[in-house]
């Protein structure tokens, strides 16, 4: 995103989730030098949540944006052309 390259999306998304959701991934995987007692907080809840937000997250960088344009192209087709 600092780059300007980033897709639209991103720049409309909150981006704190995707920084909480990396911190989790890097959680999951990384047993902070052996000590795994942190990844207990990785529950079923948690993951629950995890799995409704990136849910979210999905429908707004694919479904939402092609549902606005069909929403459009459907307005646009009543149109009275003079």
């Amino acid at each position: 995103m600092k780059a300007g390259t980033a897709p639209k999306w991103a720049y409309e998304l909150d981006a704190e989730f995707l920084t909480v959701m990396k911190k989790l991934g890097d959680g999951a995987i990384h047993p902070n030098d052996g000590n795994i007692d942190e990844q207990s907080k990785l529950d079923n809840e948690l993951l629950a949540k995890l799995t409704h937000t990136f849910q979210m997250l999905l429908f707004l960088i694919y479904e939402l944006p092609l549902q606005k344009q069909k929403r459009l192209d459907a307005l646009k087709a009543g149109i009275i052309k003079k």
